[in-house]
Parts: C-alpha cells; sequence; structure tokens
C-alpha cells in the first residue's frame, strides 16, 4: 500500500500541529480562531452569492 502525496502532506501537518500545541497553547488558539473566521467568511460569501437580487451577489 503505497502512500499518496496528499497522505504524506497530511501526516507532515498533523505532526506540525500537535508538536505545535504540545510545545504552546497560544498556536493551539491561534488555529482555532482563524479556522473559526475563515468558515464565517466562506459561510457569508456563499449566503451572498446565493441571495436573489442582492446588491453584493457575484453572480446575477
Amino acid at each position: 500500500m503505497t502512500i499518496t502525496r496528499f497522505e504524506k502532506r497530511f501526516w507532515q501537518y498533523h505532526y506540525f500541529l500537535a508538536f505545535s500545541f504540545g510545545t504552546n497553547p497560544y498556536v493551539l488558539a491561534r488555529y482555532i480562531v482563524l479556522n473559526f473566521v475563515k468558515g464565517l467568511l466562506q459561510e457569508i460569501i456563499i449566503n451572498l452569492n446565493n441571495a436573489p437580487n442582492n446588491a453584493f451577489s457575484v453572480t446575477q
């Protein structure tokens, strides 16, 4: 069973995060906050795009 490039990157990222969280709780807090903000922005953009005849919608 070969490891794909995506899996390799995923595990590198995972270990990096685990190491960072173990050494610095501030990194964990920042990671959570940034992910929350990113998700929030994506939701807002999706809602604005889906709204009919909205001034902010990109696709009219």
